[in-house]
This record gives structure tokens, C-alpha cells and sequence, in this order.
């Protein structure tokens, strides 16, 4: 099978880094059509595979103080709006938001994405996600935030109710029969019957089989019930990585489960998230970085830090090293695994871990030149750590230019990105192929 390097960006007109607002020069609106439009369009004008948008509830407050506002709040479009947005007005890279399965049913879910996925005429994806913020649970109606297995056991039955409403529609199913007076032929669409722990669906999805099938699924825990649920039924594996013997490691890894679970690994794309910093120098790069690092209000991101870690860091000096101890949380289990892991590796203090958190919320920080930048995503493609990346420039909207501009071409001269895309959708951009997976029963309609 054919290998390429996948590319895809966070979508987002304020940076990655979470000081890049406060350095860059030029407009971040975060909540602008119009600078969301000129985003994807530069990213789609290069030749990227897809966007995603991302999403994380109940982020109104500090984790630390959840009564008051916090001060670097930024603002946010409902994925579902900036998507559809966003569909009408580009036309051919892959539209992918992040939505939770753990606040939310399969139904409303399934039918958002397979809307989307005709409106985009076979560009939407899903990137199944779990919610751990405890301030989520008080946004959602105050419940208690269910622990960690609960919600991947609930994620997974959302996954599978939602691919069951959208494979009971037959691609033929549409048949504007005028002399019939049949806009749909009831034989072949089908009443998903579910009753499980979390959901009973009983219903038919008033969406058609859309142009791919199902949208493709990404899912992004790297925790042991998010690999078995990437195994299964995942089409993109988008993970945080920041070692390349690790990363290796997650790679075999994941390409071993999905053989396991009788999939294709060649078919489940591994693709770890990058925060970019590209200049024109590597002197430069790392300027650059500097001062990105000085906008960190570096209080605030040690008490996200604690968030993080599971753990308050806030009795330890801020240039105490941390020990070996591993880091312990219900929330984003590997994130705060391998924050800690670099941490001992690389010896930072609470303060430099504290900085690098909010500079690349836990993925790969590249640093430097073009083929600086370009030699490392290599690197770690050649070494089987990575199908792609989704790139996350860290200043908006210089540094996807940069990027777009810089970089990929010498992917592209690389042999490894094509000069073209492979087709229309969003599946066939990325090859990941048909959707795979058995359905829940289902009842047809005329009986």
C-alpha cells in the first residue's frame, strides 16, 4: 500500500501557544467568519488534508478557582456552526470537530456529523472525545463527572448507537419516485432498536446514507480504553506524542490492536499533534519562542499545570525538579503521564514544565528553519512514529502561512506529500477506505 505523510492543522485564528495572541501584530478575532474563512482557506490552498476544530467544555474558569472568570479566557465558536460555516465556503479539505460523547447523545451527534457530511459533500469527520473537567459536568447540568472507565464505556455505545443510525440507511435509499409518491423506499432504510447501559435509541435518523458512508472517526485518548476504543473502530489515531522512542513504541502499539481487532492497520492512521514555530532562521525560530514564552502569565499556568498532573504543584519551589512519582488524575490520563515523563527526561522545573504545558499542551514543540521543521517531521515518518501530523502553528495566522508556505513544499520534494489530493472526501484524501464494523441490530421500517 501506497505510504504518504497525512497533514492536517488545528484550526484556530488565535495561535497555539497560549501566549501567541498577546505577541502577534495582527488581527485574532477568535470569533470572525471572516478570519476562520481566510484560515481554511490557506490551509486548503496548500494542499492539507484537513482542519480540526476543537472543542473543550466548561472552560469558563480556572480549574484551581472555579468561581471566577479566568482572565485569559478566549472565546469560542460551537464547533457544529463554524464547520457548517466553513463548509460553504471552501471546497475540498476535510472539516473535522471534536465532540463529546459524554454530555451528549448519539443521536443529535450522529445527525450534526451526517449533516454535515452532505452539506460538505464528503468532507466531515468526528474526533470522538471524552470531557474530564469537572467544571464540564457544571455546565452540563452539575452531575457528577463519571470516572474515567464509565465515560470510555459510554463513549463506546455512543460510537456504536451513532454508526448503527447511519449504516440503516441503504445509499439507494432516495428514490424521489414521483409516480409512486415515494421520496424514500421504506425496504431499505432500517429502525435501529438500542437499549444499553447509557442510551435507548429507538428511532430512524431523518439523515440519508451521506457521501461517505459514516464520517471518519478520529479519537484521541491515549489511555488503555482509548486505545481499545481506537482499535476498533477509529479511522485516525490523533495522539499527543513528544519522544520519538515513545511515539515508536505507541505506533507498533496501536498497528498491533487494530490487527488484533481484525482490522486493516494499514487503513488506521497514527497522527501525533505538532506545535510549530517556523522562521526564517533557526536563530530566528528560537526567538521567536522566547518571547511567546514571555507572554505566559506563568502563575496561572502552574495552577494548569496541577490540573493537569492530577496533583498541586503549588507547595514546590517553582524551580524544584519534580521526582519520578507518576502522575495520578481522572482526567487526561497519558497527557499527564508524558508531561511528567518529559519533566524527569529533560529535567524541568515546575515553572519550565509549567511553560512548556501552555506552549504545546503536551504535543511536539518544532522549533526552527524550514528544513529544520521539515527534517524532524521526516524524521519521525521515516522511523514509523507517525502516518502524519496535525500541525498547530503557534502564531495565527503568520505561522500557518509560514508553514503552508515553507515547509510543505519541501515535504512535497521530499517524495513524501503528493502534489495533488487522492479525491473528493475526506476518506479518500487520507485513505483510510470504506467504513468497517458491524452495526446494532436494526428493525426495517415496513415491518
Amino acid at each position: 500500500m501506497e505510504r504518504w505523510m497525512r497533514l492536517g492543522t488545528y484550526h484556530t485564528v488565535t495561535g497555539q501557544h497560549a501566549g501567541a495572541w498577546r505577541v502577534s501584530t495582527q488581527a485574532t478575532d477568535s470569533e470572525s467568519l471572516a478570519q476562520h474563512v481566510a484560515a481554511a482557506r490557506a490551509a486548503q490552498d496548500a494542499g492539507l488534508d484537513f482542519l480540526l476544530v476543537t472543542d473543550v467544555l466548561g472552560e469558563q474558569a480556572d480549574p484551581q478557582r472555579p468561581h471566577e472568570v479566568r482572565a485569559d479566557l478566549v472565546p469560542r465558536l460551537e464547533p457544529t456552526a463554524l464547520l457548517a460555516a466553513l463548509a460553504a465556503t471552501t471546497r475540498d479539505i476535510g472539516l473535522v470537530g471534536s465532540f463529546s460523547t459524554t454530555f451528549e447523545d448519539p443521536y443529535h451527534l450522529a445527525r450534526r456529523l451526517a449533516s454535515l457530511d452532505h452539506l460538505s459533500e464528503g468532507r466531515a469527520g468526528w474526533n470522538v472525545v471524552t470531557s474530564f473537567q469537572a467544571l464540564a459536568s457544571a455546565a452540563a447540568g452539575g452531575e457528577p463527572l463519571p470516572p474515567h472507565a464509565d465515560r470510555y464505556a459510554r463513549a463506546r455505545e455512543a460510537l456504536e448507537v451513532a454508526c448503527a443510525l447511519w449504516d440503516a440507511w441503504e445509499r439507494d435509499a432516495v428514490v424521489r419516485d414521483r409516480r409512486a409518491g415515494r421520496y424514500v423506499d421504506p425496504a431499505r432504510v432500517r429502525r435501529v432498536e438500542h437499549a444499553g447501559p447509557s442510551f435507548d435509541v429507538r428511532t430512524v435518523l431523518p439523515s440519508s446514507r451521506s457521501p461517505q458512508g459514516r464520517p471518519v472517526l478520529f479519537q484521541a485518548g491515549a489511555s488503555e480504553a482509548g486505545r481499545a476504543l481506537a482499535a476498533d473502530h477509529a479511522d485516525v489515531v490523533f495522539t499527543s506524542q513528544d519522544h520519538l522512542p515513545d511515539a515508536r513504541k505507541f505506533y507498533r502499539e496501536v498497528k498491533h490492536r487494530v490487527a488484533d481487532a481484525g482490522r486493516d492497520p494499514d487503513g488506521v492512521l497514527v497522527m501525533p499533534g505538532v506545535v510549530a514555530i517556523v522562521a526564517s532562521t533557526r536563530a530566528q525560530a528560537r526567538e521567536v519562542r522566547a518571547r511567546l514564552d514571555e507572554a505566559i502569565d506563568d502563575e496561572r499556568a502552574r495552577r494548569r499545570l496541577s490540573a493537569l498532573l492530577g496533583w498541586d504543584t503549588s507547595a514546590l519551589p517553582a524551580d524544584a525538579l519534580l521526582d519520578a512519582a507518576p502522575a495520578q488524575t481522572e482526567g487526561h490520563r497519558s497527557r499527564a503521564r508524558q508531561l511528567h515523563e518529559r519533566a524527569v527526561r529533560e529535567r524541568l522545573t515546575v515553572r519550565e514544565l509549567a511553560r512548556v504545558a501552555e506552549a504545546t499542551r503536551g504535543h511536539l514543540l518544532v522549533v526552527g528553519s524550514p528544513q529544520d521543521v521539515a527534517d524532524e517531521l521526516l524524521a519521525w515518518f521515516e522511523a514509523d512514529a507517525a502516518d502524519g501530523f496535525v500541525v498547530g502553528p503557534a502564531v495565527m495566522p503568520a505561522g500557518l502561512r509560514r508553514f503552508t508556505r515553507d515547509v510543505v513544499p519541501l515535504l512535497r520534494a521530499a517524495g513524501v506529500r503528493p502534489d495533488r489530493p487522492h479525491g473528493g472526501t475526506l476518506r479518500d484524501r487520507l485513505g483510510v477506505g470504506a467504513p468497517t464494523g458491524a452495526a446494532r441490530e436494526t428493525t426495517a421500517l415496513n415491518r
